[in-house]
């Protein structure tokens, strides 16, 4: 079993996909957030498809990769993914009442 987790750990840190694609997506919605103006900025639902297959491709591997790592630690996966679920949905609906005053407050 030893031998498993080894192994499995040098595979993860001579490929680190997610990290290296989050970190690409990441840094090029910051240089378009920088970039343009207020006057000329591009809406949300424009950006090409491929930024949002991408994305999805990113997401995919770091759900996987979590979900592997808690199968190694043996820890209570459904008890995790609930705390997980509570956890987002405390954090996300603050996030958009929030967001919907400040658009109505800036005008938008």
């Amino acid at each position: 079993m030893q031998r498993k987790k080894e192994s499995f750990s040098k595979t993860i840190s001579r490929f680190p996909f997610a990290f290296t694609l989050l970190l690409i997506l990441g840094a090029l919605m910051m240089r378009n957030g920088m970039r343009a103006e207020w006057s000329e900025a591009v809406p949300a639902i424009c950006h090409p498809s491929w930024l949002l297959a991408a994305t999805r491709f990113a997401t995919g591997i770091d759900a996987m990769v979590v979900g592997v790592c808690l199968a190694y630690i043996d820890d209570n996966i459904p008890i995790t993914a609930a705390a997980i679920r509570l956890v987002t949905f405390l954090m996300v609906t603050p996030g958009f009442m929030v967001g919907r005053l400040m658009a109505m407050w800036l005008g938008g």
